[in-house]
């Protein structure tokens, strides 16, 4: 089970709307598509925290940097 923030993390590799509203801080938005697109998975519980805790978008947009940076650098499969 992952917390929401690393669900949307996660999903945000797959899912454009999800990657834009990161890149762009629109919390608003994430909350919209999180819970338009991912009802079920919120149904099913595979979020471990509570649904309607409050997205840190600071934190949020860090750790995606984070994640993205070096995305596009592939030595590692030389």
């Amino acid at each position: 089970m992952s917390t929401k923030h690393d669900f949307i993390l996660f999903r945000s590799i797959f899912d454009k709307d999800l990657f834009d509203a990161i890149s762009l801080k629109d919390v608003d938005k994430i909350e919209k598509i999180f819970r338009e697109k991912y009802d079920y998975e919120i149904k099913e519980g595979f979020i471990s925290d509570d649904v309607n805790t409050p997205i840190d978008i600071e934190k949020l947009h860090e750790d995606f940097e984070i994640q993205m940076d070096g995305a596009d650098d592939f030595n590692w499969a030389l």
